[in-house]
């Protein structure tokens, strides 16, 4: 007997953190376009249209919550039924959600086709031109990590809860698979901005003086992390010296 309550908490928790920082992320990256002319390329507008895309996605995983919170009201006070969670997929039936995750699985794979074609095309530019820092050579390495993470989090997840409603493993179990999955779409939803922060040092660099204007008090630990890396790569540049 799968413990429902436990479950609740886990899912609803983990679903709320990746709210605050999803939002957060996407909400930077899309201020810092906004603001920096420079990021205002064909390849920077696409990532700040993903992030408001993506933004509208986490949002409504609040009113989800909302009504899941809501109608735990209706628990306590009406009857002891088990209430189902609030997520898309747990509120269809079991034959419109077979399609809803079919349907689920071929747009991921339009867009894993879509990433790898805008892979392809960066590649073939790169080799195309002659200088070393190309803006074609840093979108390739922002755009490999989103197919990779898009990939295990959102493709797979997809295929996997499309091949357990295949096989016709347990109901209950399958249900409770497919709200586990939602913490995958999250992850997708919240990875451009984090993603750009840890793969370019243009968009680190500008991220870390946007926050500096919200929160200024954070330059000493930005001044201690610097120095950390710089010190980091002396000492590695040392060792291959030697």
């Amino acid at each position: 007997m799968i413990n429902y309550h436990l479950n609740r908490i886990i899912i609803y928790s983990i679903v709320f953190i990746f709210q605050i920082f999803g939002l957060f992320g996407n909400l930077n990256l899309i201020i810092l376009t906004y603001r920096k002319k420079n990021l205002q390329t064909k390849y920077g507008l696409i990532l700040m249209i993903l992030a408001v895309v993506h933004s509208f996605c986490l949002g409504f995983e609040y009113i989800s919550m909302g009504f899941g919170i809501a109608i735990c009201f209706g628990w306590i006070y009406l009857d002891q039924d088990i209430i189902p969670f609030c997520n898309p997929p747990s509120a269809l039936t079991n034959d419109v959600n077979s399609i809803w995750y079919i349907l689920m699985f071929t747009f991921s794979i339009f867009t894993l086709i879509f990433y790898v074609l805008s892979f392809g095309i960066l590649r073939c530019k790169k080799y195309q031109s002659d200088s070393p820092k190309c803006l074609e050579k840093k979108a390739m390495l922002t755009l490999k990590f989103l197919i990779i993470i898009f990939l295990f989090v959102r493709f797979l997840s997809t295929f996997s809860m499309n091949i357990l409603s295949f096989l016709g493993y347990d109901e209950e179990i399958v249900a409770m698979a497919k709200n586990y999955n939602i913490i995958c779409s999250l992850v997708a939803y919240s990875q451009n901005a984090y993603v750009c922060y840890f793969r370019s040092s243009e968009y680190r660099q500008l991220f870390n003086e946007q926050l500096l204007i919200v929160f200024p008090r954070g330059k000493v630990f930005l001044k201690v992390s610097s120095s950390t890396r710089v010190v980091t790569s002396r000492s590695q540049k040392l060792q291959m010296s030697n």
